[in-house]
């Protein structure tokens, strides 16, 4: 297969181009080049700027293309970028969204928003919060393509190779005995590992699955199930209070909940990791690091 990766040079979408590898696949990363792309077999580097038709219009004179993974689109705009340079290129085309585009503090499932109907406005990254930005592009992949699409919404994604350090963030605090703000304890949130997010999407690559996705870890947890767990490596307590100074919010946990149904992607096969089953390796192999 040539698979076309916009993105993909760290985190879970570095881990998608090694699983590609792996299989034999061609794989093309399409970056700024601001990170340096992946020493793998098979795979190779293309300079292109996400938001310019014309730069991404040289990856479609490459060929046809079996499936374009976009891992950097924010907006109406930069979909309608990707469909405009390289629609009719591609055979299928695969989205990494968010559990953002949900509103409302309960367990959401894939109809909870409906991107097929969402009302289309047009404007750039800057022109829309994340959530919004990400509705929209949903919207236009889904009323505009003319190929399958499956958008993969995924929550929080959490690993050692994590760049934004939002663990760290409270494990820091915890160290220091700095306030951590967070408005809820009982509040639900659901997670993924960057390993199972990564095994989602080759998954979505090799299968024609269509439509939106729910991926995340079983058990959600709790904002109090969690600090707990970085108490229990710590050693010590946190400081946990209801509103702080913005350098000192939590970058996970608001006032609502927001968990996801992930019962169709176990229903299409889907291998989905508990939570437990990562969360405590994983959090002190970052306490040994910090």
């Amino acid at each position: 297969m040539r698979i076309l990766i916009l993105g993909g040079t760290r985190f879970f979408g570095k881990r998608l181009a090694a699983h590609l590898s792996d299989l034999g696949c061609f794989v093309t990363l399409a970056t700024r080049g601001r990170n340096p792309a992946p020493s793998l077999s098979g795979v190779t580097w293309h300079q292109a700027e996400r938001d310019d038709v014309d730069s991404l219009r040289t990856l479609a004179h490459q060929g046809q293309w079996d499936c374009v993974v976009d891992q950097i689109g924010y907006s109406p705009n930069s979909a309608k970028i990707l469909l405009d340079a390289l629609g009719k290129s591609t055979k299928r085309i695969i989205f990494t969204s968010t559990a953002a585009v949900y509103e409302g503090s309960q367990m959401h499932s894939e109809e909870d928003f409906d991107p097929y109907h969402y009302p289309l406005q047009w404007g750039n990254r800057d022109d829309f919060d994340y959530a919004e930005g990400k509705r929209l592009a949903e919207a236009v992949y889904f009323q505009r393509a003319e190929v399958p699409v499956c958008t993969v919404r995924f929550p929080y994604v959490l690993g050692l190779d994590d760049y934004t350090k939002r663990i760290e963030f409270h494990l820091e605090r915890i160290l220091k005995n700095l306030p951590i703000g967070i408005p809820n304890q009982e509040a639900t949130f659901s997670f993924v590992s960057s390993a199972e997010a990564s095994r989602a999407l080759l998954a979505c690559v090799e299968r024609p699955i269509q439509g939106p996705l729910n991926v995340c870890s079983r058990q959600p947890m709790t904002a109090r199930q969690f600090v707990h767990a970085l108490e229990a490596v710590c050693g010590k307590s946190a400081a946990i209070v209801g509103t702080t100074t913005p350098e000192n919010q939590s970058p996970y946990f608001g006032p609502t909940s927001k968990w996801l149904n992930s019962e169709r992607a176990r229903q299409l096969g889907l291998l989905l990791d508990s939570t437990e089953s990562y969360f405590s390796f994983l959090v002190r192999e970052l306490h040994a690091r910090t």
